[in-house]
């Protein structure tokens, strides 16, 4: 397997958001040790599913555009550059250059940690019917035998199809555009 750490300098066949080493050190500052008993290629594998599930759960909600049309993932972006004088000519414009977001790396490295190891996924594990219905809720008692199920309605009920990952998914907001809701209200 390739692994290839987009930098924000638009790698080619790009795959990943971060490198093992900003990942161990992430963890380790945390005191996860689960992280260090992987293998370099399990962490690399994993750190690949996590890119690929960030640019699919998110796809279409980030801010800005690409930076360059030909980059093969979501970052880098241009809501998230600096400006670089050049100090032999300091007279002229600034350069911008994109940077990857630090939240970005961090909610790989989150979503990395909770990849399932036997599937390889971060695809939300529901429970299905024989119809192959997503289940959301299921109630069944043993005594004068009684069963209820609720099925998640499908493609009504937003994010039903997405796994919930608290802390990468709180990192993400800082990410996306933000959704403002007006209320008017009459006196």
């Amino acid at each position: 397997m390739a692994f290839i750490v987009e930098d924000g300098t638009n790698v080619a066949n790009a795959n990943a958001y971060t490198d093992t080493e900003f990942a161990d050190a992430y963890f380790a500052d945390r005191g996860i040790t689960s992280w260090a008993s992987l293998t370099t290629e399990q962490k690399q594998q994993r750190i690949v599913v996590a890119t690929q599930y960030i640019d699919t759960r998110w796809l279409g909600q980030f801010k800005g555009n690409q930076f360059y049309e030909t980059q093969s993932l979501q970052f880098p972006r241009d809501f998230w550059t600096r400006n670089v004088v050049d100090p032999e000519h300091p007279d002229e414009p600034p350069t911008v250059v994109p940077i990857m977001p630090i939240p970005l790396l961090q909610a790989c490295c989150e979503y990395s940690i909770a990849v399932d190891a036997e599937t390889m996924s971060l695809a939300g594990n529901f429970e299905t019917s024989e119809t192959g219905l997503a289940i959301k809720r299921k109630k069944e008692q043993v005594g004068t035998l009684q069963t209820d199920t609720e099925y998640f309605s499908s493609g009504t009920e937003l994010g039903s199809v997405w796994a919930t990952y608290t802390i990468a998914d709180g990192i993400m907001a800082s990410l996306l555009k933000q959704n403002i809701v007006w209320r008017c209200y009459r006196a």
